[in-house]
């Protein structure tokens, strides 16, 4: 019943009650063993009526709950594998996309470009490769979880992806309507504020918003 629409649902009640009239009809007309017969069905039909008068009420009425209220910013510019490895990116075929790494001195910039959400969150296969010793020497790591073209569900997971702390700075841009956005935008503190500046240069994004409340 999962996969089946709210309109098929609709006209499955549709045809039950259709059947369950025809059976009323019939018990009026039917003798004893035969009426009794049709009230038999016409109990079940009942029940089957219910249960998709639920189903269907379910999935037609669900709640589909709203983005929190949180400060937004919104960028332009357009990246890629070719934009990425130019800006000194090294990249990695991953399950759900690409995943490119760039240390600079002691910071580590990553990005994830998501192509396929579902294998993001529900992933199939391990990660064997082997550890970066590069990353040992650093003590910082900035990164950015790209989503391109997020649904409505990937959407309301994002906010949780901005975090900042002593050692890492990390947010989520969803790529939708020509432009990058940030549904929920930390505002980097002292220490990441200058290197998040030139990851944002690297990536050739330019900020087209101040910051706004979601809807």
């Amino acid at each position: 019943m999962k996969n089946i629409k709210a309109k098929y649902l609709w006209m499955g009640v549709a045809g039950l009650f259709l059947i369950a009239i025809g059976l009323i009809v019939g018990c009026s007309y039917a003798d004893d063993t035969l009426n009794k017969i049709l009230i038999v069905f016409l109990a079940i039909d009942f029940i089957l009526l219910t249960i998709l008068i639920q189903l269907a009420s379910l999935k037609s009425f669900k709640y589909k709950p709203k983005l929190k209220k949180l400060p937004k910013k919104s960028y332009q510019g357009e990246i890629n594998s070719e934009s990425l490895k130019k800006a000194g990116f090294k990249e990695k075929s991953v399950e759900f996309g690409k995943s490119y790494l760039y240390i600079a001195s002691d910071v580590a910039f990553k990005i994830n470009l998501i192509n396929d959400t579902k294998l993001y969150f529900y992933p199939t296969a391990s990660d064997n490769s082997k550890p970066n010793k590069a990353l040992d020497r650093c003590n910082r790591l900035i990164g950015i979880e790209i989503f391109e073209e997020p649904n409505e569900d990937t959407m309301l997971k994002l906010p949780d992806f901005s975090m900042q702390g002593d050692k890492i700075y990390y947010t989520a841009l969803a790529h939708r309507n020509n432009s990058y956005e940030c549904v929920n935008y930390i505002e980097p503190n002292e220490r990441f504020n200058e290197d998040f500046l030139k990851l944002l240069k690297l990536l050739e994004l330019e900020e087209i918003s101040e910051i706004i409340e979601n809807v």
